[in-house]
């Protein structure tokens, strides 16, 4: 405490310990002199301004003394090549404003929270092979990455593994599959459009732990062979293509030609677990046999 209450002293006496150190200094080097000679004295004695420092080190704040100096030199630098500084922070600004506006849009696309209870506790499977001809499957129908020298890395998997991993609980406690569809003619009264979709397992959404906002989800009695041919809209495609009538629950709409019941409306702001996508309709995985693609993920 002392020591401290020291430093504070020297911080806001620092003239009168200046004057005190100088005056000290003085009388050490007289002492000197008229022991043995003022050039011997001087040699004895040192470098004066290296004690001074010193002494100040003892004294205050050694970093924020010299940081307020470099403040200092620097203002001094700045007033002395004014275009110069105008330029650098200039240049400050706009990197500084670019960084900004380019972690916003990677927050907001790329990192936003899943619209989960718990997006921590999802985890997204991924094989990965260093010889990508020699890969777990023979053929991906989806998205690849290339993976080191030579690999290839996917979330793609055949149906038949996912089944396999669905029935053991060890693995997780719930292991649902989904396929992104870019690209569907949706026909809902009367008007047409394209629009992005997904196909999911029917545990999908028990999995990732949601509730419809209107209607019910596709559960697995939907996605099975012969299972009803259902679909879930989100909120949004609900508000712009449904004008958000209550009465769109039973409607029946055109997937491809293919006829659909709307079953439920997803909560606001739900898109799924890709980030990437942001599809308006969700229907059950096997109607993909319908639609003449393989069923894989």
């Amino acid at each position: 405490m002392k020591e401290l209450l020291r430093r504070l002293q020297w911080l806001f006496r620092r003239d009168e310990f200046e004057r005190d150190l100088d005056e000290e200094m003085r009388q050490h080097l007289a002492m000197k002199a008229e022991a043995s000679g003022e050039s011997e004295a001087a040699r004895k004695f040192g470098n004066i301004a290296l004690l001074k420092e010193e002494s100040r080190a003892a004294w205050g704040f050694r970093f924020w003394d010299h940081f307020a100096q470099d403040v200092r030199y620097g203002l001094r630098a700045m007033r002395g090549n004014k275009l110069f500084s105008a330029m650098a922070v200039l240049s400050l600004a706009l990197g500084i404003g670019a960084n900004t506006a380019i972690y916003s849009f990677t927050q907001a696309i790329l990192l936003r929270a899943l619209p989960v209870s718990h997006p921590g506790q999802l985890a997204l499977f991924v094989w990965r092979t260093t010889d990508a001809r020699r890969g777990p499957v023979h053929r991906v129908n989806g998205t690849g990455f290339g993976y080191g020298n030579g690999g290839m890395q996917s979330p793609n998997f055949p149906f038949a593994f996912w089944e396999m991993l669905r029935s053991n609980p060890v693995v997780a406690s719930s292991v649902f599959a989904y396929v992104p569809a870019n690209e569907l003619t949706v026909v809902a009264r009367n008007q047409a459009a394209v629009s992005r979709g997904m196909y999911v397992s029917g545990n999908f959404y028990s999995g990732i732990g949601t509730a419809p906002a209107l209607g019910r989800l596709i559960t697995d009695d939907d996605d099975r062979p012969g299972g009803p041919r259902v679909a879930v809209i989100t909120w949004n495609a609900w508000r712009e293509r449904f004008a958000s009538d209550p009465r769109v629950i039973g409607e029946t709409i055109h997937i491809n030609t293919v006829p659909f019941t709307v079953i439920g409306v997803s909560e606001p702001g739900f898109f799924g677990v890709d980030n990437s996508s942001d599809p308006d309709y969700f229907i059950p995985l096997h109607t993909r046999t319908i639609f003449g693609t393989r069923r894989e993920q």
